[in-house]
């Protein structure tokens, strides 16, 4: 991945297609993302898997919501794209028990999310990585009270907050990759004002505190987040 500048802005080295709708974003020296816009039909991402095989891609073929399968390819093909641009190879992608996504072949850390019409991927250096897109809708906000922390209620307080919140949560609990991290009471954010994208930090209340740092961005009428330590 592409040495830069280390400082804690976002740097755009290359935003540019590699194939319909892919964007990509150089975030720091670590981590790299794409975004897909879904507009192709199911049968344009089966056929870009047609010559990989593996126990990933069996379990989302089988999917029997069309669009979740098409949600779930499109994911998997901005990751591989993304790690073409990076002039990585892909080999292919596999969960563990715990569902953690790790490639093949690759000492990357990818992590993958999807949405209606977008789906995304994230690479990291030298960590496991966490990315999650969302978009605004009132049901995040009909569950708001099982995943905002007291302390978080104060500036938490609208519905674009509460989504991108549950982004951040749903990004660092993929980075820690502890089984039954709690978002409510373990994932905890310090406050920030809302911009169209910015870098907040994270306390994770678990055994040995840690803090983490998140990149987050609106995109459309959704917000994405992924994790940068």
């Amino acid at each position: 991945m592409q040495n830069t500048r280390k400082n804690t802005r976002t740097l755009f080295l290359f935003e540019h297609l590699l194939m319909p709708f892919t964007k990509f974003q150089q975030i720091n020296e670590s981590v790299a993302i794409g975004l897909w816009h879904i507009e192709e039909p199911l049968a344009f991402f089966q056929k870009a898997f047609s010559a990989y095989a593996n126990k990933d891609l069996t379990n989302v073929l089988q999917t029997r919501n069309e669009c979740k399968q098409t949600e779930r390819l499109a994911a998997r093909l901005c990751l591989k794209n993304l790690l073409l641009s990076l002039k990585e190879d892909y080999s292919g992608l596999e969960k563990n028990s715990d569902c953690v996504p790790r490639l093949l072949q690759s000492p990357l850390f990818p992590s993958i999310s999807h949405t209606k019409n977008l789906a995304c991927a994230a690479v990291h250096q030298s960590c496991p990585a966490g990315i999650d897109i969302e978009p605004v809708h009132p049901k995040v906000g009909r569950v708001a009270h099982k995943f905002v922390h007291p302390d978080e209620e104060s500036f938490i307080d609208d519905l674009e907050k509460q989504t991108l919140l549950w982004t951040i949560k749903e990004a660092v609990y993929k980075r820690m990759q502890i089984r039954g991290l709690l978002f409510k009471e373990e994932i905890v954010a310090q406050p920030f004002l809302l911009k169209e994208e910015g870098i907040l930090q994270v306390q994770v209340q678990k055994a040995s505190k840690q803090k983490v740092s998140v990149f987050y961005k609106k995109i459309e009428n959704c917000f994405l987040s992924v994790t940068l330590d």
